[in-house]
């Protein structure tokens, strides 16, 4: 089957989420059909993807002058403005080009609601990802208050845009249960069953320093030393904003008591507020590490202080795998898989993660037990076999 897949950003260097589920999209769907990538051209020529011959790419073109436009006729048309900023007339053109050229067109996330009926009677289906609506108005609770409508405004019409979306298309995929039950109780109940969740994958070269083996086999630090690490966007507000929160509320109590435990905030497009905020509590901020999984790989424990979100924290998923000992937030680990959440300590609250973190800190070995058992999972639940084969089964049609 040859399949087009259209998305809203180059894929190499991935900074983003989406940007990896577009890698992965394509390796999955390349080991049985032949994939062409639709995506918007760079001011210059940017380094090509680690994709096979099987996958080609196609450009489009984005100005600020067709953003601009594609936003005054999102707000006048009840869309997003998300997917004004996407829409423009040389993507228009581009579908209508090539799209016929294929058996299957699959868009990936809601924001190109305002160029799906460029695809015409062609079968397409949908790759949300994860329920944008759910993250803006979960951040709407966090963010500044002046920000607040703004977010609300948006969130409610991406949900407007979520339905139509998944109304026109054949299927629609989510990477984590918890987007699907949010988006499902919105739905009637013959577009629910659109509705599919296909994980991410995870591969042997996202953590190819920290393997479980290896950690297995160094030898535990001595009770009391341990180094804590949050990784991850840190540019996206839910990851900044959880960090803050853990910064303020839970580490003065853990450095206190445990004057040996390091910090190591580590990732892409870190605030310069935050910067100064990791080092002026005696942490260690890497921003844009060139191997991130060697240094996740060096720590004891892993953090996903996550306070809103939606999809599955991908670092989250890449601490299991290596072994790592995991602590999330209640909204972090509503992301994972039901049997892998219960790999992950949980606490609730600042007083929580504190009790949590001395005792883990306290008892590593333990902690370490417990992880092994979670790297063999998540290795399962996340293979690229399994979610090539989900892939697969996705693109078939209804029936």
């Amino acid at each position: 089957m040859k399949v087009l897949l259209v998305s809203t950003a180059w894929p190499w260097p991935t900074r983003k989420g989406y940007q990896l589920r577009l890698l992965q999209l394509a390796e999955g769907l390349a080991t049985r059909h032949q994939v062409t990538l639709l995506v918007p051209a760079g001011p210059v020529s940017p380094p090509r993807p680690p994709l096979g011959p099987s996958c080609a790419i196609e450009t489009f073109r984005v100005s600020r002058r067709s953003a601009a436009r594609g936003v005054a006729g999102a707000l006048l048309t009840g869309r997003s403005l998300e997917s004004g900023l996407v829409t423009s007339q040389d993507l228009r053109r581009r579908l209508r080009e090539l799209a016929p050229r294929f058996d299957r067109v699959l868009l990936q996330l809601v924001r190109l609601a305002g160029v799906r009926d460029a695809l015409a009677d062609i079968p397409w289906l949908l790759d949300l990802v994860d329920s944008l609506s759910l993250n803006l108005a979960r951040r709407a609770a966090l963010d500044r208050f002046w920000m607040r409508p703004l977010l609300l405004f948006e969130a409610r019409r991406l949900a407007a845009d979520e339905q139509r979306m998944i109304a026109a298309s054949s299927a629609a995929l989510l990477v984590s249960e918890r987007d699907r039950r949010h988006l499902a109780a919105t739905l009637p109940a013959h577009l629910a069953a659109r509705l599919r969740v296909v994980p991410l994958a995870l591969t042997p070269a996202s953590h190819p320093a920290a393997s479980a083996s290896v950690r297995a086999a160094r030898p535990a630090r001595p009770p009391g030393e341990a180094e804590l690490a949050i990784t991850g966007n840190l540019g996206y507000f839910p990851t900044a904003r959880g960090v803050g929160w853990f910064l303020d509320e839970v580490w003065p109590e853990v450095a206190r008591k445990y004057p040996r435990a390091r910090l190591l905030v580590a990732g892409a497009r870190p605030p310069r507020s935050l910067v100064r905020r990791v080092r002026a509590v005696g942490g260690r901020l890497v921003a844009d590490p060139d191997d991130l999984p060697a240094l996740l790989a060096a720590a004891d424990l892993a953090l996903a202080p996550l306070l809103a979100g939606s999809g599955t924290p991908i670092k989250l998923l890449e601490a299991l795998a290596a072994g790592i000992p995991a602590v999330a937030t209640p909204a972090a680990a509503e992301g994972l898989d039901p049997a892998l959440a219960r790999c992950v300590a949980i606490p609730d609250g600042a007083a929580g993660w504190v009790t949590t973190l001395h005792g883990l800190i306290a008892n590593p070995v333990a902690a370490r037990a417990r992880a092994l058992v979670g790297a063999q999972l998540v290795r399962e639940l996340h293979d690229p076999g399994r979610v090539a084969e989900a892939l697969h089964e996705a693109l078939l049609p209804p029936g």
